[in-house]
């Protein structure tokens, strides 16, 4: 048995945690993989240590990816969705910039430093391919996962006050065709007493926030921490997804533990994250991304399918998620993969 076999194995990756989805996943990978016994460090001063090399969506520290390669050290990277909003009309030069830059760094790495690519859904996978095209490193699919323990579904008791909507995201896109979308909720599940509130958590702009002033059953609670999230989860009753394309949202997979079932767009990898745990309105990806105004009745009837058999779905919610999002499975997943370049 070599000396490397029989030392502690270690992940390196190339920063702490980012906040948002990444640095969710990475923060429960770690939790995992260091119960596990494996040692995990960060920044190129540990590069001697490594083993592998992991990059969570992308790095500018493509110095380290270079003598990563020059030391034959594998490299697995997790790859996100392609941003896309530097498309959209009336977007700021500095994000189209900066979106453009951010998908060159992960193509590069994708396509020159990777030796194992793992997408987060099979969404991303097809998304990359129409995009780049295909890759000769291994790709894999793995799906993102949370604390099975800590985001738990509360003791629920018989609604008679109107359902709670919680809607979570980093930063919610100001996208103005939400205006009208809750505006057409709100007439047609509060007004009658179906839907008590909309909680919307994530950071929001003033700017943005005031347009739906006129609205009284939409709550913003702006960004929280990430301790303070399961308590959100539980004081609601089902998940509206507000993102659209998603890649493989944490918030969705944190919703569905929670027995939260989830009602949104038919778009990004919300098909295959959802299943029968949710319902979900009709919206072609193409139309999404080009912010044209969806059939708004076509998401007025998700919600009237989902609060039709709510319990079954709440049901089917949480025993979805201790099938396939369990963190603990998610780290498996890596680690496999992680064991097979080593």
């Amino acid at each position: 048995m070599s000396s490397k076999e029989k030392r502690q194995k270690t992940i390196l990756f190339p920063h702490r945690p980012a906040s948002g989805g990444p640095g969710t996943f990475q923060t429960h990978f770690e939790n995992v993989a260091t119960a596990n016994g494996w040692q995990i460090v960060t920044g190129i001063g540990n590069l001697y240590k490594a083993d592998v090399v992991f990059v969570v969506a992308g790095t500018k520290k493509i110095g380290l990816l270079i003598l990563a390669k020059l030391f034959k050290i594998p490299i697995i990277h997790r790859l996100d969705g392609i941003n896309w909003h530097y498309q959209l009309s009336g977007t700021s030069l500095k994000v189209k910039i900066v979106e453009r830059i951010r998908n060159g760094i992960m193509l590069t790495i994708r396509n020159i430093f990777a030796s194992t690519v793992v997408y987060q859904s099979q969404y991303v996978q097809a998304l990359w391919t129409k995009t780049y095209g295909t890759t000769s490193k291994k790709e894999v699919i793995i799906y993102n996962g949370t604390d099975l323990d800590q985001f738990i579904p509360k003791d629920r008791a018989p609604c008679n006050t109107g359902f709670k909507v919680l809607c979570v995201e980093g930063v919610v896109q100001p996208d103005a065709n939400f205006i009208k979308i809750f505006e057409r909720l709100h007439e047609r599940f509060v007004e009658k007493g179906l839907i008590q509130s909309f909680e919307i958590v994530g950071k929001v702009s003033p700017e943005y926030k005031q347009k739906f002033a006129h609205i009284p059953s939409i709550q913003f609670s702006g960004s929280l921490p990430r301790d303070a999230m399961a308590a959100s989860y539980r004081n609601a009753d089902l998940f509206f997804c507000l993102e659209l394309n998603p890649p493989c949202p944490n918030s969705v997979v944190e919703a569905l533990a929670s027995g939260l079932p989830v009602v949104s767009f038919q778009t990004g990898a919300l098909p295959e994250l959802v299943g029968e745990a949710g319902s979900l309105a009709s919206y072609p990806n193409e139309l999404a991304q080009s912010r044209s105004m969806p059939e708004i009745e076509k998401l007025i009837e998700a919600f009237e399918n989902l609060l039709g058999a709510y319990e079954k779905k709440a049901t089917e919610a949480r025993t979805r998620a201790e099938r396939i999002f369990a963190r603990e499975k998610m780290a498996d997943l890596y680690l496999d993969e992680i064991n097979q370049l080593l």
